[in-house]
This record gives structure tokens, sequence and C-alpha cells, in this order.
């Protein structure tokens, strides 16, 4: 049986419930376009997070929530894309914990799970309008911004940020003020701007959709599985244990460096998650997602497979890299004794100044086992051996 509650009648359970209905009625507002973003970014983690935490119901109540909020905004299309995102993971993770399953195989097999959900989606939304999802997607977001009250201001502000292209004939009396206070575009600039918001979009999910498929899967997938636990035991710890995890994160390292690295076997026989500073990939799962890597190579071929293909491929190579150059920058961080701040705040300005980074720091690692979690392939006495050079083992 599983362990997840039903119904936890608890003050965050009330507050959660109160927070989704909020959103499902921005949807009746012009605030849609937000709400319904926030609905996407978060909604499988947020269902598996409640049912961990509040309860199954209070899961299928906010799942409710979230397709009223699409039914509203785009009909019953919008349901049904949106249950075939949530429900398949949603359903899986009750399976996982029912089944019991341990960190190394459910958080894979969740990452899998939307990986399917969201290509089938993908496949079927194609069929349905004739292969041209993409023209069909920009079209629809000119439609949403035209029909909004806030969609002059959007404009004007893409406008203004050089996101869209204006005529200089146009922009002389593009904008006016309303009555109201707002801030309007007159007939001809929002046609135009229009249809520059069609073919912006139209050009930006070519090139990043199959890339955002596979990062966004393992992303989510991964979360679905490790918040949900965080949050149960935050919840599990007493007020006293709260604030000495509290002054540990601030003052330095919260955990305690292995003295020697352990074994597959023992890994997979681990149910506790490991602090995110020891993950690293096993010794021949890295030879393999860094071919992944050579899909840069693709991605400019004339072949429209060959090149989603090559999208694919490399965005898989680069959020795995990311994520091991992560944990790599976080166990540096944590021998060095660095505060919390430090240790949150840093990945974020090297993410948004030097995108690269962490995939290269996650490299650096995988090639030279800097953290020295993995162990040596040939004892260090062993003198006809080079300690690295030995056939592929299973350890990590």
């Amino acid at each position: 049986m599983t362990d997840l509650p039903l119904f936890r009648a608890q003050k965050g359970t009330y507050i959660t419930l109160l927070l989704f209905f909020l959103l499902f009625m921005a949807c009746f507002t012009p605030f849609s376009l937000w709400s319904l973003m926030v609905l996407y970014m978060v909604g499988c983690v947020a269902l598996c997070t409640i049912a961990k935490n509040q309860g199954i119901v209070p899961a299928g109540i906010c799942l409710l929530f979230s397709l009223g909020g699409m039914y509203v905004v785009f009909g019953a299309p919008g349901a049904y894309v949106t249950a075939g995102y949530l429900l398949p993971t949603f359903l899986m993770y009750l399976l996982l914990k029912a089944r019991k399953a341990k960190p190394l195989y459910a958080a894979p097999a969740l990452i899998l799970c939307q990986l399917l959900s969201q290509t089938a989606i993908f496949l079927l939304l194609n069929a349905r309008v004739g292969g041209e999802l993409f023209f069909k997607a920009g079209e629809s977001v000119a439609a949403l911004l035209a029909d909004n009250e806030l969609g002059d201001m959007v404009l004007i502000s893409m406008a203004n940020y050089g996101l869209l292209p204006l005529s200089s004939e146009l922009a002389k009396d593009a904008v006016t003020l309303a009555e109201n206070g707002t801030y309007m575009l007159s007939a001809a600039a929002k046609a135009e701007l229009l249809l520059a918001v069609r073919m912006l979009a139209e050009n930006l999910l070519t090139a990043l959709l199959p890339g955002m498929l596979i990062s966004h899967s393992v992303e989510t997938g991964l979360l679905c599985w490790l918040w949900p636990r965080h949050r149960a035991e935050r919840n599990a710890m007493s007020a006293e244990e709260k604030q000495q995890e509290k002054f540990r994160r601030r003052s330095g390292r919260v955990f305690d460096l292995p003295e020697e690295p352990a074994t597959l076997e023992a890994t997979l026989k681990e149910k506790r998650i490991p602090h995110i500073s020891l993950w690293h990939l096993p010794r021949p799962w890295g030879l393999r997602i860094g071919i992944l890597g050579l899909g840069y190579f693709l991605i400019s071929s004339d072949n429209t497979a060959f090149a989603m293909l090559g999208q694919m491929f490399y965005s898989l190579f680069t959020v795995v890299f990311s994520i091991q150059g992560l944990a790599t920058l976080n166990f540096v961080q944590q021998k060095k004794g660095s505060r919390y701040q430090w240790r949150v705040g840093l990945p974020i300005v090297l993410t948004l100044a030097f995108p690269n980074t962490l995939i290269i720091l996650g490299l650096l690692d995988q090639l030279t086992n800097m953290r020295m979690l993995r162990p040596l392939r040939r004892p260090p006495d062993d003198e006809n051996h080079y300690p690295f050079d030995d056939d592929d083992d299973i350890n990590p």
C-alpha cells in the first residue's frame, strides 16, 4: 500500500487549495496567460508534492482546477492536452509510491514518463493540424494577444525591447493614450506586430521545442521525485531540528563527506537520496551521455529530422552535465564552508551570465574524477597498470 495520505486537514492543505482556486479564477481575467504559465511550469511537481504532503484528494482537486483553467482559456482541446501532460506523471508517481520504488529507479521512471507523454502530445497535435503545429501555435499566440485586454501593452513592451520589429512609417503614430490611462496601438501597427509575434513564436518553437522536450522532461521528472521528499522531510522536523538545520545551512557544510565512495550495488540498496553535492554519473554512463554531445553538429543539418534529433541529443547532453556541474560546484562550496546564500546564488548567477559554465564543470568532473567519488580502476599500489586504465566496471 502507498504511504500517501488521502487528506490531511491542516493549514497547508487549505492554503494550497486556495492558491489553485485563485489561479483558476485568474483564468477569467486579463491575467489568464500568467496563470496558465504558472500552472504549466509547476503543474506536475506541484501535484506530486501535494499528494505526498497534503494528500491524494487535495492533489486531485488541484488537478481539476488546472484542467478547468485550460478549459476556460482554450476550450476542450486545451483541457485534453493538459490532462495528457499532467495525468501520466501524476499516476506514475502514485504507482511508484505504492510500490515503494527506490530513488535510483523512480526518478528515471518519472523522466521517461514525462518524455513519452510530452512526445505523444506533440505528435498527436502535429498530426491533428496537418503537420503545421508550429505555424498553428504561432497563430494561437497572436490571437490570444489580439483578444487580451493587456495584449497591446505586451506588444508595446516587446517592440520597445527590440523583440518585435515595427516599420518606421508606422512607429510614429503607433501608440496612443486611452481614456483609462492605458496605452493602445493603432490598427495597422497592431496588425504588423501580431504578424511578427506569430513568426517569432513559430521560429522559436521550431528551434527550441525538440530540445525543450528533453530538458524539461529531465528536470520535471527529477523534481517530481526529489521535491516532495524534501518537503516531507522538512515537515517531519521538529521546530528545534529546523532551527539547527537553518544554522548549519547558514554557517557552512551541512553533511559529512564520505571516507570511501559507495559502490553502485550499495547505492541501489540505499533508499535515502544522497546530498546533491555527491551526485555523479557512473563511468560507463558518462561516456554514453557524452557521445550525445555530437548532436550539436546535426542541429544545422538541412534535413529536418536530423536537425530535430540533434537538438534532442544535445539537450540531453547539456542538462545531464549541467546537473553534474551543479553538484560539483556545491561539493566545492561545501568543503570550503560557503554560506547557504552563496551556495544558492552563485549557480543562478553563473547560469544567467555564463550559461555553459556548469556544463564545462560537469564534464571536467566526469573526465578527471576531481571529487574522487568514483573508485580507481586499479589499486594505487598496482605497478603494472595505470590506475584509471581498466575495462568497464559497474562502480559509479
